[in-house]
């Protein structure tokens, strides 16, 4: 039996988790899997995402576009003027849509207008305690 690290979900989504595996999408993009107990099981991503330049039309275009997928829960997208890469974070059901319809889905927007530059994805699951 694999115990899980239990880990608050920001840490998950840096990295920080006890189980990684690094793979990519078909786009080349990096997606890091991690798997951490928490008191439901869900699974959450953190998406970098270059090229927005407004909360209002880019932004509600990319947060309509994901949330679109099926399986797709919430997203909820930082935006910052001054950054050249912002953080979406999406909840999913990762039986129904992965990482990599995600970025394809941002990266067809505006015929390639968003690029993703990488994906970090934790799984969060109840201990088996």
């Amino acid at each position: 039996m694999t115990r899980m690290k239990s880990c608050s979900p920001w840490l998950a989504l840096l990295g920080l988790a006890f189980f990684t595996v690094q793979i990519g999408c078909s786009s080349g993009v990096k997606v890091d899997h991690s798997n951490c107990t928490g008191p439901v099981e869900r699974t959450e991503a953190r998406v970098a995402i270059e090229g927005m330049m407004c909360e209002i039309a880019c932004v509600a275009k990319v947060k309509k576009e994901l949330l679109e997928l099926g399986g797709v829960a919430e997203v909820r997208i930082e935006f910052d003027i001054h950054q050249k890469v912002d953080t979406a974070y999406i909840s999913f059901d990762s039986e129904r849509v992965g990482a990599a319809d995600m970025v394809g889905k941002v990266e067809a927007i505006g015929n390639g207008l968003y690029k993703v530059h990488n994906v970090n994805v934790v799984h969060f699951a109840p201990s088996a305690e």
